[in-house]
């Protein structure tokens, strides 16, 4: 999820962590470190002719591995047949096992699969995402934490509310109360007085929300802020005393596309992917405000809220950001 409240550049590679300095010696002298220290041992060694590494303990076998001489000017081993064998290409059945191997899991599910290719077959790619239908989805929250599962409608009409007389979620309707419980009672409570809720709709490529709930909301819409001359940002209360239902704008299928195409026009940048990534859907807080005039700074400090998304606008920015994400000509850190 986008955090369009936070405009600073991100650091996509923390700076380099330094190696700790080795304490001094008595506040004099730098200590060495152990490599150092056996290749003094070894240089005195030699020199006094000690066998340094005649203690060492081997195999009369040593299974291919050689034991070279310390004096050898050449470090190489003195006969041909001390030299390891080479490898040998694997058989079927070694490559079979060696499948086997890493195909297996304890719980007989198969956590890697090895595909071999046909010499001349095409393999053709699964599409990248598949929204089967579904034109919205709505998460809980609770401040960072989901709750439950997001609720995937394909009915172009649907309603959010907190009903008691039914727990059980359809296509038209997500029934809050049929979510696992929080364990703040702030949420559970904020969350049983949402009651009626809203109602969300779509009529000619423009999304709408009804709100039918008594108590106040607070929408974050990036669309309708932007076509209002706000800062994408902005949050719109909707207060308990404002005739019901109050409708408001969240989303127009049109002047999405023309800011995409518009987009294609220009070189990409941060900002636009930013823009038209956020105006594809809205957030609502049950309740509680955020912003600048509130002590919640952003609606993540919120215990209770929603997160609307659409899914055709955010395949097509999806397909926009793989195709234009970089000018045609710039090779950088991210190609």
């Amino acid at each position: 999820m986008c955090d369009i409240s936070k405009r600073h550049p991100v650091s996509y590679f923390p700076p380099p962590i330094g190696f700790p300095q080795m304490p001094a010696d008595n506040g004099q002298m730098p200590m060495e470190d152990g490599a150092q220290l056996v290749a003094k041992d070894i240089a005195r060694m030699s020199v006094k002719g000690v066998d340094w590494w005649s203690d060492a303990p081997m195999p009369d076998d040593a299974g291919g591995f050689i034991r070279f001489q310390p004096n050898d000017e050449n470090q190489r081993p003195t006969t041909e047949n001390q030299r390891p064998a080479p490898m040998t290409e694997m058989t079927e059945k070694e490559k079979r096992d060696v499948e086997t191997f890493l195909n297996y899991h304890p719980t007989g599910e198969s956590k890697l699969i090895v595909v071999h290719p046909v010499e001349g077959e095409e393999i053709v790619l699964e599409p990248e995402h598949d929204n089967q239908g579904y034109w919205c989805s709505v998460q809980l929250n609770d401040c960072k934490t989901m709750k439950g599962k997001p609720f995937l409608t394909r009915n172009m009409e649907f309603v959010v509310d907190s009903l008691e007389t039914s727990v059980v979620s359809d296509d038209k309707r997500m029934a809050l109360m049929g979510l696992p419980m929080s364990e703040k009672g702030k949420h559970n409570s904020i969350k049983t007085s949402f009651k009626d809720g809203i109602k969300v709709y779509c009529t000619g490529g423009t999304v709408k929300v009804s709100v039918l709930s008594d108590v106040t909301i607070f929408v974050q819409s990036p669309f309708w802020n932007h076509a209002n001359g706000q800062d994408l940002a902005a949050v719109t209360r909707l207060g308990s005393n404002q005739p019901r239902p109050v409708i408001f704008t969240v989303f127009d299928f049109e002047q999405f596309k023309t800011h995409l195409e518009r987009a294609k026009q220009h070189p990409p940048t941060d900002e636009m992917n930013e823009f038209l990534q956020s105006i594809c859907g809205f957030n609502v807080s049950v309740s509680k405000g955020f912003g600048p005039d509130y002590g919640n700074r952003t609606i993540f400090e919120t215990c209770c809220w929603l997160s609307i998304k659409f899914t055709d606008p955010l395949l097509l920015f999806d397909k926009y950001y793989r195709q234009y994400r970089l000018a045609p000509d710039e090779i950088n850190s991210r190609t």
